[in-house]
Order: structure tokens, then C-alpha cells, then sequence
């Protein structure tokens, strides 16, 4: 009952943000904006597009090195390829299981070690946006003289905040494992004593997960990969202003740096749970973002085909490569299905 109520509640969230976003559109004007598309424009970002899963693939190759060096690039794609569209087309992040999942049924890797490297892989990116949003936040304020409204710079320092959190709980975890078993133990113990070893014994696996990560040099190399990656996508996003045509107050093209605005409240928005594609706080945070630099009379024709455009794209990519894996059989429909009810397998010893 409860899964279901949180599906009800992620759907009816993504629609409030929805008609957040399209609230007092003109129709008309919308669909004129559409004549205004450059084409050219939206197939260099389809390369970006592509470019940045192939970043974002290697990038999990280095993370799964340790656990299991002879993976080949191909298996990688393939599961992460099909993986990224799970996550986009399942409801409540319920995809974020299918990666670990497939590359254990694949390649036959550790669900729990593979489990710790998604999470490690998501603290990562959630610490590199938090200080690209603050680094373009004091940019803003001394170069653009642009303030940012209260309720992002709140948003942008709780999503900071909570990666923070999780590192530095992941850290004392790696380092302080028995300390954190007697935690879990005593406290557990209170409501089962069968359920607190249970607990254990998923604690135990994700820290050994965790501890199958790699060393120093190869942590930097992934933190540099991670840096190439949103790099990347902000430069996709960049290129996209001008395929949809929008321009400043001033009649100016729109600064580099929005890319890197619109890519952090992007990022910020699709942690919020929702439906499928995170349709509603993926438009929404966009369409925020652009009101900082786009002129007014645009807002409501060409920067919503903006938002309309880029999440479209983005879609369809991400969800491309993985269709043409389940229709080619590398991998099974029933596979994806099954990783989001197999999280059982991440407590069985690995």
C-alpha cells in the first residue's frame, strides 16, 4: 500500500510542477516558436548527448575495475545503456536498481559491491554540482551582477548539504565499520533482534562494496571524468539556447554560464521524486533557471520550447540506445522488470 502511495504522490507532484510550468502559456505563440527551431543545432547536441553517456559509462568502468577488471567496454554500454533508460522511464528512481542489477546478471559482479559504486557515483555528482553551483552563484553576483532568487540558493545549499551528509556517513562507514555494526545492532535490536542482524548484514555488503573502490589516483581520474561530464552537458545545454532562440533583455546572446545555472536547478529538480522522465520538476527548475537571463517576452514562447525541447531530447537519447538493446536481446525486458523488485539480491552474501 505504501509503495502505491508514493507512486500516487511522485505522479500528482510531477503534475503540480507541470502546470507550474505551462501556467498562462500562450498556445499560440508556443507553437510559432517551433518554426524557429535550428536544426543543425540539435544534431550537435544529439553528438553531446552521446558523448556524455560515453563519459558517464567509463566513468562506472573505472568505479567497477576493482571488483571485476574484464569487463568489457561493450557489456558497460550495454548495461548502461539500458540501465539510463530504466531510470527514466520507471517511476520513484526505481531504475537506479537496474545498472547494479544487470551488471551482476551479466557480468557477474557483486550486486552490493556494484550497489556501492551507484551511490558513490551519485555523491560525486551531487558534491561536483553543489560547487559548480556556488561557484556560479559568486560569478553571477560579481561579474553578471545577477541575484539569484532566495528559494534556489536554499534549494542549491540543501541538495549541497545532503551529498555532503551522505560522503562524509559513507566515509565513517569505510573507516569505522564496527563502530557502525554495534550502532545498527543496538538500535535495531529494540523493534527484532532477527531484523537487526538482517540490517547488519546489508551494512556489512555495502561497506564491503565500498571498500572495493579504487585508490587515490583512479578516485581522481573519476572526479576528473565527472568534471568532462558536466562540462559537457552544460555545453549541450549552451548550444541549445541558440536552437531555440533565446537572447537577453538585451538583445544578447545568453553568457555561457546559464548553461551551468539551468544544468544545476536540472539537476536539483530531478531529485525531487516523480513519475517517468521526471516530466514536471525537470521542466519546472529549467524554466526558473532561464527566467535569470532570458528576455520576458520570451518566456512564455521560446524558452518554454526550450524546456519542451530539451527534455525531449534527452528523453529519447536516453531511452534510444537501451530499446535498440532489449529488441536486439543482449538484454531481456524481464531483466529491467525484475531489477526493481530484486533488491533482495543485494542482501544475499556476495
Amino acid at each position: 500500500m505504501k509503495k502505491y502511495f508514493n507512486l500516487l504522490l511522485s505522479v500528482v507532484l510531477g503534475i503540480l510542477f507541470l502546470y507550474l510550468t505551462f501556467k498562462g502559456v500562450d498556445t499560440d505563440k508556443l507553437i510559432e516558436s517551433f518554426s524557429q527551431i535550428k536544426w543543425t543545432y540539435i544534431v550537435f547536441y544529439l553528438f553531446f548527448l552521446t558523448g556524455i553517456q560515453i563519459v558517464r559509462t567509463t566513468r562506472w568502468g573505472v568505479m567497477l575495475k576493482p571488483i571485476k577488471k574484464d569487463i568489457s567496454f561493450k557489456d558497460l554500454y550495454i548495461v548502461s545503456s539500458v540501465g539510463f533508460m530504466a531510470l527514466v522511464t520507471l517511476p520513484l528512481r526505481l531504475g537506479e536498481f537496474a545498472r547494479p542489477y544487470l551488471i551482476y546478471e551479466r557480468c557477474n559482479v557483486s550486486m552490493s559491491a556494484a550497489m556501492a559504486t551507484i551511490v558513490v557515483e551519485r555523491v560525486i555528482d551531487g558534491i561536483t554540482i553543489g560547487f559548480v553551483f556556488f561557484a556560479t552563484w559568486i560569478i553571477l553576483g560579481f561579474t553578471f551582477n545577477t541575484t539569484i532568487p532566495p528559494f534556489i540558493v536554499n534549494a542549491g545549499i540543501i541538495f549541497f548539504v545532503i551529498f555532503v551528509v551522505i560522503f562524509i556517513i559513507c566515509m565513517l562507514m569505510y573507516l569505522k565499520q564496527s563502530f557502525f555494526e554495534k550502532v545498527v545492532r543496538f538500535t535495531f535490536r529494540i523493534l527484532s533482534h532477527s531484523l537487526a542482524e538482517k540490517v547488519v548484514g546489508i551494512l556489512n555488503r555495502f561497506i564491503f562494496g565500498l571498500k572495493s573502490l579504487p585508490d587515490l589516483k583512479s578516485f581522481l581520474n573519476i572526479f576528473f571524468q565527472s568534471m568532462v561530464y558536466w562540462g559537457l552537458n552544460a555545453t549541450g545545454l549552451y548550444l541549445m539556447f541558440y536552437a531555440c532562440g533565446l537572447f537577453t533583455p538585451d538583445g544578447e546572446p545568453l553568457p555561457y554560464i546559464a548553461a551551468y545555472v539551468v544544468l544545476c536547478m536540472q539537476v536539483i529538480g530531478i531529485t525531487i521524486p516523480s513519475g517517468p522522465a521526471f516530466v514536471g520538476p525537470f521542466d519546472f527548475f529549467t524554466l526558473k533557471a532561464l527566467e535569470l537571463f532570458v528576455a520576458p517576452a520570451l518566456m512564455n514562447s521560446n524558452a518554454l520550447l526550450y524546456v519542451f525541447v530539451v527534455h525531449t531530447m534527452q528523453f529519447l537519447q536516453q531511452t534510444l540506445y537501451g530499446i535498440i538493446f532489449v529488441f536486439t536481446g543482449s538484454v531481456s525486458f524481464k531483466s529491467i522488470l525484475s531489477s526493481s523488485r530484486r533488491i533482495n539480491d543485494f542482501l544475499e552474501p556476495t
